[in-house]
């Protein structure tokens, strides 16, 4: 099994495209933790929710659908590079925030 070329160019394909989407994995990561542990717990819930659900269970549907077990392969590092958006965006927001709050704390 371990000697099959189809099994090798399917495990192949995978462990790229699983390396290629955790470069967007570390920002999305950060600002979970971040909404999480500041009690942000709506914005951490939508981004974890988004990751394990409502993108990602679409996306594999549709691309097995069309890809058959590549678009199986396929779904989840192109659900975490999607996530990487609304990370930026609740990012953006979070940080702003707490900028806020910090100017209005020493004020």
């Amino acid at each position: 099994l371990r000697d099959d070329p189809e099994v090798l160019s399917i495990a192949y394909i995978a462990l790229v495209l699983q390396a290629l989407s955790q470069l967007a994995s570390p920002f999305s990561t950060m600002v979970e933790m971040s909404l999480q542990s500041t009690g942000k717990r709506l914005f951490a819930s939508i981004l974890s929710s988004l990751k394990s659900g409502i993108i990602f269970i679409p996306l594999l549907y549709v691309l097995a659908k069309i890809y058959k077990l590549n678009g199986i392969i396929a779904a989840q590092p192109i659900c975490n590079v999607i996530v990487l958006i609304p990370s930026i965006i609740f990012g953006i927001w979070f940080f702003k925030k707490i900028k806020q709050e910090e100017t209005n704390h020493k004020a």
